[in-house]
């Protein structure tokens, strides 16, 4: 439900066309995954990328994946790509 409304958020009132999403494949991500298409497709869009994660995935292959995807990936995202997968190798 969270990521069904920051993705509507960002159609509706930040006027985004290009919606990606990186999730943790279980159930708590494919929960994110199932809000962030019902937003897009509440819109008439499809998302422009959807990388799973592993949670013991720890070597940026997920920054790799989108950047393949799309040229439009910006460095920030990257580097929170980055920072996540760090966090997870932590916990």
């Amino acid at each position: 439900m969270q990521t069904r409304r920051f993705c509507l958020y960002a159609i509706k009132h930040l006027g985004k066309s290009k919606i990606a999403v990186v999730y943790l494949r279980d159930g708590f991500g494919q929960s994110g995954l199932d809000g962030a298409e019902a937003a897009v497709k509440e819109n008439g869009q499809t998302l422009a990328a959807v990388i799973p994660v592993e949670r013991t995935e720890t070597n940026r292959k997920a920054e790799s994946r989108l950047v393949i995807q799309g040229p439009s990936a910006s460095d920030r995202l990257k580097d929170l790509i980055g920072g996540l997968l760090g966090k997870l190798k932590k916990g």
